[in-house]
Parts: C-alpha cells; sequence; structure tokens
C-alpha cells in the first residue's frame, strides 16, 4: 500500500512510501517518546496520512490521489476495544491517542482497505459508512501523529487479524450520488 509520512506537521510536503501493511501496523503499534508542549510535538513529531499525494504535491485535498486505509479517531470516551467492536471482523489497529487518560479514553483506529480508492467520492463515503468517530476524518488529505507518549496516559496499542475492508461498491455509489448532484445542479442552472 502507498502511504505518506511527514517529518512533522510544519512541514506539508509528503515523503511517499510503498510499505507493507504488516511493517504500518508495526509502525502504528509503536510508541514515540515526544516531551515538551503541543506547540514542541507540532515541531517534532513524525505525522502519517493513509493518501497518496500527486508527485511534488504538497498535503492538501487538492494534492490527494488516493486512500489505502479508513481512519477513525474516537475522542468520545471509546476505548481502544470499543472502537474495535464497531467494526467486527476486520483486520485493524488501534492504539491510544496523545491525548488519551484513564477517565476520558481516546483513540485511533486503523482499517486497511482492500484496494485504494480514489479521493474524489471519499468524504461523501466516509459521510455514510462512518456513524460513531470524528467526521473531521472524512478528510482524505488528513495527516495523522505517529503514536507518540506525551500528555495522558498510559498508552497502549492493539493488533486485530481479520478480513480486508472493501469499500468499492460503497465508494461506487457514493460517486454515483455526488454525479447525480452534479447534473442536478447544472440543470437548475441552465434553468
Amino acid at each position: 500500500m502507498i502511504v505518506s509520512f511527514f517529518e512533522h506537521a510544519r512541514n506539508p510536503r509528503p515523503l511517499t512510501r510503498e510499505i507493507s501493511w504488516a511493517r504500518l501496523a508495526v509502525s502504528l503499534r509503536t510508541f514515540r517518546p515526544i516531551s515538551g508542549t503541543k506547540d514542541d510535538r507540532l515541531g517534532t513529531c513524525p505525522l502519517w496520512s493513509p493518501c497518496r499525494f500527486r508527485e511534488g504535491g504538497r498535503r492538501s485535498l487538492g494534492d490527494a490521489v488516493e486512500v489505502s486505509l479508513l481512519v477513525l479517531d474516537y475522542d468520545d470516551g471509546a476505548t481502544i476495544d470499543d472502537a474495535l467492536g464497531t467494526w467486527p471482523g476486520l483486520e485493524a489497529v488501534a492504539h491510544t491517542s496523545w491525548s488519551h487518560t484513564e477517565e476520558l479514553p481516546r483513540c485511533r483506529l486503523v482499517l486497511p482497505l482492500a484496494y485504494p480508492l480514489p479521493v474524489e467520492a471519499w468524504s461523501e463515503l466516509y459521510g455514510e459508512v462512518v456513524a460513531d468517530a470524528d467526521r473531521a476524518c472524512r478528510d482524505p488529505s488528513r495527516a495523522y501523529f505517529l503514536p507518540a507518549i506525551g500528555a495522558g496516559g498510559p498508552h497502549r496499542a492493539k493488533y486485530r487479524p481479520g478480513e480486508r475492508l472493501d469499500l468499492t461498491v460503497a465508494y461506487a455509489g457514493a460517486e454515483a450520488r455526488l454525479q447525480k448532484a452534479a447534473e442536478d445542479k447544472a440543470a437548475r442552472q441552465r434553468l
């Protein structure tokens, strides 16, 4: 699969890499020690994106090409097991986030897709298939901090084997709805 890495949050230039899911899954279960304030973290903690960007592009929706993984953030008190439970039978990695605490659990769930999908209808698709996670993740060009130990804790991660998530049929439906909406809008403008 193809994903992108970023040196830190202030660097929008992706380092696009072809990487196996097994290797990425290990990286998503490895917590990096990051000290200092949130501002320090923005300048030092590496990020990754499930998106391939066009050659020479930046981390922006306009430069995004395709998505290889579904990423979900649970910031409402859901535990790793809660998040995994919403996607039964699917291969996944879940890890606590930077600000996770026992009193207010926060985690990220990453599910590899059976096939990469173009970004054009990704936000529409995300809105249809994701009901209980942070909606900000519907932006396919979004980048995520690699797991880090900093504020909060204790931090943990879990890998679960299973089937890869196949969203090709749902994506085709989302794409068709977007096309129909565009055609309807064009028809109204002609009136």
